[in-house]
């Protein structure tokens, strides 16, 4: 998975006129203290937690110590970016968080392919708003094609039910067979790590001993089993011929 021009508004350090951030295959973030790299990764954290609960992430400050507090601060942050999901495959998604009593709701978000396309993954998926669109019924959170205007007929959008789970992104809420973009976004997400908390002092978790039981087919976020992942790997020796005299 590769990111395209992620921009960044609203959120810890970056005001509203927000930042963009071209991508390639491999990016260094080089900068002083207090420049916002490390909140370019929280943006990615943000990406990775909204395949599951986004509630989960704003659990331990709370949401408003996630929000720009400078001049004209809105309420709210949005992160967007052009996400090659498969082969070449791109699509755009834009997420918008806002603060309820203390809590996350998401405020707005869609996802598009970027180029047209006319099978299955040519979808739009737009989050509707509680105030113009009927609730769906209890558990039901996929609305019918609807056509909201001639555009949006045009890129056969797919509303979901904004006012069942506020907290919630839509590629935690999308399935494999009727909602494929979504779900390859979610299957992608899940799979971002951060490494952010190392230690290898001598009282460190990675040092003891570890339980063979672990996961061992990718490194945690801690780094704690790093022992069982280089386990698995089986290098190869390559004998040279000796010379003869």
């Amino acid at each position: 998975m590769l990111f395209h021009k992620p921009k960044i508004k609203g959120l810890l350090s970056f005001g509203v006129t927000g930042i963009d951030l071209p991508m390639a295959r491999l990016n260094v973030l080089i900068g002083p203290n207090g420049s916002g790299k490390t909140n370019c990764l929280e943006a990615l954290a943000l990406l990775r937690a909204g395949s599951s609960s986004l509630g989960s992430l704003f659990a331990a400050d709370g949401i408003g110590e996630w929000l720009w507090k400078g001049p004209h601060a809105g309420g709210s942050f949005t992160l967007e970016a052009d996400v090659n999901y498969d082969r070449g495959r791109m699509a755009q998604h834009s997420l918008t968080i806002a603060a309820r009593n203390g809590r996350p709701v998401v405020k707005d978000e869609w996802i598009k392919p970027a180029i047209a396309r006319s099978d299955d993954e040519g979808l739009s998926y737009r989050r509707s708003h509680k105030d113009t669109w009927p609730s769906s019924m209890p558990g039901q959170f996929v609305l019918d094609l609807r056509k909201l205007d001639d555009a949006a007929a045009r890129e056969n959008t797919i509303l979901f039910d904004s006012g069942t789970t506020p907290e919630a992104s839509l590629v935690s809420l999308a399935f494999r067979e009727s909602h494929p973009v979504p779900w390859k976004l979610h299957e992608h997400y899940k799979r971002i790590r951060l490494y952010r908390h190392w230690s290898f002092g001598p009282s460190a978790q990675v040092r003891q001993q570890q339980n063979a039981q672990d996961h061992a087919d990718f490194l945690s976020d801690d780094g704690i089993n790093l022992p069982l992942v280089l386990s698995h790997f089986h290098g190869k020796t390559k004998v040279r011929p000796r010379r003869r005299a």
